[in-house]
């Protein structure tokens, strides 16, 4: 009997010997026994480098086929499959992810001409025959026609707008516009007199406009702004202010007081006295309000005539501006909201009052500040967000000083550059805080804030007082809670 085992091998998994003609030798020479491969699922040849291994040593990728583990390195997993497949045959999306081409050519893809990277059905727009992604979107020269409301890059739109209005459409709608040479603006085809060769507007230049117009009477078509300086960088979304300003106890003489050539016009008023009148003006931006409206002579004729706004005897005037919605995010809404509200400690000083025609309440929750952006009109709240195309501040007391105009219209400015630069829970917490950078803001910017600066200064100087104890102790609770949530997030 032979006993010499010099000729056997030792089985890689069982350990056991056996003879060599059961044995299979593998990757990376492991010798395996026939009992053991057939127990992990016999032998597999990786599809890819040709290498022997265990079934169960291999992974199935696209197509049924197998692969060894370091072959498996060059696959990734395909984010709408969920199968392996070679990352050379894949594409990258706009998430990151790749998708294989089988799933490209059988699903809704599509490919961005932007950042050239593939995004699902639903997370891109067809724009100009070709397909964008929202990220690209959002952050590329892309807006919506303001007529049909499709999406088109900047290049493919025109401004239909006149000398100080911007109205973007598209090159389909711009096809229904016409130029009307005499106000050099353009107008759409059913505003068009065909005839006159000008526009409705300009055709019915002959209407009586004479004296003071019924209450609301703007509200039929008669503004024809926003307005802008000439040399004011053009902006698809700007600030732009309207105004009123309420006053009484004068005599009202068009021919003394005139219709403002367009840019304003006088107003009966339902709060005001038989006498009372209404100032309303165009939609402007903050510069054309400063440099071309012409505040100082327009409330030096209605003083002249008797009117009286602050101090007025006989009734409660307001001064309320508009602020184009166009200029606006829905954040943008909600912080104006908590702002006059909240801050009416301080902002009562310079608002000149706290009256039932814009009530200002420091202790409004959050939650009541976004119904309220939410909302219908609301003519005793401090923000008004039922109008359809702007949000309305009415917490001013009435004026005819042009210093207290332009400051106030400056200062609105400056919250809304401001808050954007403070979050929700600060905004609405950390109120000495917040307020503190806030009249420090219009300080870096004399130039542009120059009125409001000292607007603020004449009326706070002598008239603030020290905030109330109630509202230190929520702000200092408020401070102290975000201090210790802070050191919570360090600790984790």
């Amino acid at each position: 009997m032979n006993n010499d085992t010099t000729e056997l091998v030792r089985c890689s998994i069982c350990g056991q010997l056996h003879d060599p003609s059961f044995c299979t030798e593998l990757a990376g020479g492991r010798i395996v026994c026939d009992e053991c491969l057939l127990e992990r699922g016999g032998l597999v040849e990786c599809a890819d480098c040709g290498a022997l291994f265990l079934r169960n040593e291999t992974n199935e990728v696209q197509g049924g086929r197998l692969v060894c583990d370091d072959c498996l390195n060059d696959y990734d997993t395909c984010c709408d499959c969920g199968e392996y497949v070679r990352r050379d045959e894949m594409k990258e999306t706009t998430g990151g992810d790749w998708v294989c081409q089988s799933c490209i050519d059988e699903g809704d893809w599509h490919y961005c001409e932007d950042c050239e990277r593939w995004f699902e059905d639903g997370n891109g727009e067809e724009v100009d025959d070709n397909y964008v992604c929202d990220d690209c979107i959002d952050r590329g020269d892309y807006h919506r026609c303001e007529d049909c409301d499709s999406l088109h890059h900047d290049d493919n739109m025109h401004d239909v707008g006149g000398p100080h209005e911007y109205r973007w459409v598209c090159e389909s709608c711009y096809d229904n516009y016409c130029h009307c040479d005499r106000c050099d603006s353009w107008v759409h085809d059913d505003d068009y007199d065909f005839d006159r060769e000008m526009c409705c507007s300009c055709a019915s230049e002959d209407e009586d406009n004479e004296g003071v117009h019924e209450y609301h009477w703007g509200h039929n078509g008669w503004v024809s702004g926003p307005f802008f300086c000439e040399d004011e960088p053009r902006v698809l979304r700007p600030l732009t202010y309207g105004v009123e300003i309420e006053m009484a106890g004068g005599d009202f003489d068009i021919d003394a007081m005139g219709d403002g050539d367009d840019m304003y016009h006088f107003e009966h008023d339902g709060s005001l006295d038989d006498d009372g009148v209404e100032l309303i003006t165009q939609p402007c931006s903050l510069a054309y309000h400063q440099n071309e409206f012409g505040w100082e002579d327009i409330l030096q004729k209605c003083t002249r005539r008797g009117f009286r706004s602050h101090d007025c005897t006989s009734c409660s005037c307001g001064f309320h501006v508009h602020i184009g919605r166009k200029g606006l995010t829905q954040t943008d809404e909600l912080k104006l909201d908590v702002w006059f509200n909240r801050y009416a400690e301080w902002w009562k000083h310079i608002a000149r009052r706290n009256s039932t025609w814009g009530k200002m309440n420091p202790d409004k929750e959050m939650v009541y500040c976004i119904r309220s952006r939410n909302g219908s009109n609301n003519h005793n709240a401090p923000v008004n967000h039922g109008n359809r195309n702007t949000v309305e501040i009415r917490v001013a007391k009435g004026t005819l000083n042009p210093e207290t105009v332009l400051g106030t219209i400056e200062a609105y400015d400056a919250i809304i550059h401001y808050l954007r630069g403070v979050g929700c829970y600060e905004l609405y917490n950390l109120r000495n805080k917040v307020w503190n950078g806030y009249v420090q803001f219009p300080s870096g910017r004399p130039k542009e804030y120059g009125h409001a600066i000292r607007m603020v200064n004449r009326l706070m100087n002598f008239k603030v007082k020290p905030v109330s104890d109630a509202v230190k102790a929520m702000d200092l609770r408020a401070a102290k809670k975000d201090a210790w949530n802070k050191s919570k997030a360090k600790e984790q």
